[in-house]
């Protein structure tokens, strides 16, 4: 992805709401200033086959031009752009993209759809709310956006009339920054943006680094009596990164100032904790490579085995589960493909530090990562389960996933 220019982009900021969003978004802006210096996309679970009225309805009362998105067109500070109905809207290059029509109802996530692509696209200046709905749209789209450094929020339940079901599964995932009342919202953003824009005018990135890694002995110490793991030997780079990361959160400039919080903020190691760990998978994550295993050594080693073999292969640091999977439906296939009775015992040991992402492994219960499957491949080891795409017993048999820290 092309290096955004942040005097020229601006902060985009995706929102997401289902059943009682339209309270929500009025509530959001309301509580806008005219010229914030963000562009914001809504995207809404609307009707396929009825005009919206969403447009009107926000435009009446909000300080920023209200449009309906179009195919193409340039992402601008200080409008709202708001999906039309029967369409999926992504963003590349900082352009609205729109497909129509959208898919059917059970494979309608619009809210991750957007999210993830806003994640691609903008990186670091991103950012994804989810706001009052039904249902799970948004968790993978907030993991996408927080994989890559983007600012992530949920709607507290503020009043009778919001409904949480989509708030409180973002905020499950662990990858939910603030979990706020929508009319704070605003100004928590606009805190976000200056600290960005503070940072660039500021001291260099290359300063701040310098000044993170010179403490690193002394967060890490912390964090290892605050959640029992040593992180001392740790990829320096992830760790400054995700310090970084947090720190921008925060509103936080320095390394001293962020070590004062860590020993004050029982729960900032906790918080640390998930931010470092962060998992970047899916299925086949790196075609070649899977390609190059499967092809220099696990059909290889599989026609030289006998039923009575037994081959164990150890993931270390799976996360969610997608690489172990990926290993057993090779071997699966290998095995399908090799016919003449040979069958040797397989087991795969899957290990992990995140009890979250290890509970997500044994559920084998997958969206957005699924999708990008083929559909041969759906469909021989999958079954759907409304949304979810659920690995088979056949494929979740061969692996154990345990807690393990190298």
């Amino acid at each position: 992805m092309k290096k955004l220019d942040v005097a020229t982009h601006p902060l985009i900021v995706g929102i997401g709401a289902s059943a009682g969003g339209l309270a929500a978004f009025k509530t959001f802006l309301a509580n806008m200033p005219r010229k914030p210096g963000m562009a914001f996309v809504l995207v809404q679970h609307l009707d396929p086959h009825h005009k919206s009225l969403l447009v009107e309805l926000l435009g009446l009362n909000s300080p920023l031009p209200v449009v309906t998105a179009s195919d193409g067109v340039a992402v601008k500070e200080n409008c709202v752009y708001v999906i039309p109905p029967d369409a999926t809207l992504t963003i590349a290059n900082g352009m609205l993209h729109l497909q129509s029509p959208a898919p059917e109802r059970s494979h309608r996530r619009p809210i991750d759809s957007l999210f993830v692509s806003l994640a691609e696209d903008q990186g670091g200046r991103a950012v994804g709310i989810v706001l009052s709905g039904v249902g799970s749209d948004g968790s993978a789209g907030i993991r996408a956006i927080k994989e890559r450094g983007g600012l992530t929020l949920a709607q507290a339940e503020f009043d009778h009339h919001a409904l949480t079901g989509m708030p409180d599964s973002a905020a499950a995932t662990g990858m939910v920054d603030y979990v706020l009342p929508v009319e704070a919202m605003p100004g928590k953003l606009i805190e976000h943006l200056g600290q960005m824009n503070g940072a660039v005018k500021g001291a260099s990135i290359d300063a701040k680094s310098l000044d993170i890694q010179e403490h690193l002995p002394k967060i890490t110490a912390l964090l290892n009596a605050a959640v029992k793991h040593d992180f001392s030997g740790y990829k320096e780079t992830t760790l400054i990164r995700r310090l970084q990361r947090r720190m921008q959160v925060l509103q936080l400039d320095t390394a001293d100032a962020y070590i004062k919080h860590l020993q004050t903020t029982p729960e900032e190691g906790n918080a640390l904790f998930r931010e470092v760990l962060i998992g970047v998978t899916e299925f086949f994550r790196d075609t070649g490579a899977f390609e190059a295993l499967n092809t220099l050594t696990i059909r290889p080693m599989l026609a030289a085995k006998q039923a009575n073999d037994t081959i164990r292969v150890w993931v270390a640091g799976c996360s969610t589960g997608e690489e172990a999977y990926s290993l057993a439906i090779l071997m699966k296939e290998a095995l399908n493909d090799l016919g003449d009775g040979k069958s040797p015992s397989i087991q795969i040991f899957a290990t992990d530090i995140d009890p979250e992402a290890l509970s997500f492994a044994r559920a084998g219960r997958y969206r957005e990562s699924a999708t990008k499957l083929s559909p041969q491949r759906l469909q021989r080891w999958f079954t759907k389960d409304g949304a979810d795409f659920c690995v088979v017993r056949e494929i979740r048999d061969l692996c154990l996933f345990s807690a393990h820290s190298l």
